[in-house]
């Protein structure tokens, strides 16, 4: 994948723009979820495994490849360790959002949402606030994938951010949802979520800033392939699968053909 020749002061607008979209769809997500309750577990089995089926395609169609081409072959095998490892590290630290463990629909009351193993009352808003940093601190490798993807190429970067824009959104749902059961009003909730989210393009600065020479644009490509293939692994596919099966892996097959079908053509 060879890098375009226009000068980062030409895209500055879109390096900023792109990954604030891909954070702002968890906001997207918050609203959704306060003004209609949620489009219901089959609908979010089938965003997820769409986000899963991008993700997997992106790293193995585009990121990786993309990292032993601009570097070499152990930079990228390094990186995509290391990246594994970040995912896992993040995960075990930090608390995350299980959106399956969530009923979309329950997102108006101030009573346990059904399913979850969360407490009600100020207990519920604490663990609520809580599960939000954690989601906030997972964005950060993600937007550090998005900001080495845009600095290798363009339409790479667009591709992540798409993937981790529409896995934003039902986690969004869910982080409003959650805040709403806790009795906390509409635009806090919105609130909250879009603050998680701006940690997309935080990363994606960091990802920028450090993508400079080709060995390191390298090494940043193949940590965002890892800690993204983590997430589609660990996280989207079982969360998907958990919701409903049927629409998880129709989900998946159609991220899949819409991720190549976007690679081939473009």
């Amino acid at each position: 994948m060879r890098r375009k020749p226009t000068k980062r002061g030409d895209r500055l607008p879109a390096y900023i723009l792109i990954p604030l979209i891909s954070g702002m769809a968890t906001a997207l997500g918050g609203v959704f979820s306060s003004l209609c309750g949620g489009p219901g577990q089959k609908g979010l089995s089938l965003m997820l495994g769409a986000a899963a089926g991008i993700g997997f395609t992106i790293v193995f169609i585009d990121l990786l490849p993309a990292a032993v081409q601009i570097g070499s072959f152990s930079a990228a095998a390094a990186g995509f360790v290391c990246g594994i490892l970040l995912g896992r590290m993040v995960d075990v630290l930090l608390p995350h959002l299980h959106v399956s463990g969530l009923c979309p629909t329950c997102s108006c009351t101030k009573e346990p949402i059904a399913g979850s193993p969360f407490p009600a009352g100020a207990g519920l808003l604490k663990t609520a606030y809580l599960l939000g940093l954690g989601m906030a601190l997972h964005n950060l490798p993600e937007g550090l994938a998005i900001g080495a993807g845009l600095e290798a190429d363009e339409k790479l970067g667009i591709m992540l951010a798409l993937a981790i824009g529409i896995h934003n959104i039902p986690e969004g749902m869910a982080l409003a949802g959650l805040l709403r059961a806790a009795g906390q009003c509409h635009y806090k909730s919105v609130l909250t979520t879009a603050a998680a989210g701006l940690f997309i393009p935080a990363g994606a600065i960091i990802g920028q800033h450090f993508a400079v020479a080709p060995y390191s644009i390298s090494a940043m490509l193949a940590v965002g392939a890892g800690a993204l293939l983590y997430v589609v692994w660990s996280e989207l596919i079982p969360e998907s699968c958990k919701m409903h099966s049927f629409f998880s892996r129709l989900g998946i097959a159609a991220g899949f053909l819409l991720s190549v079908f976007i690679s081939i053509s473009c």
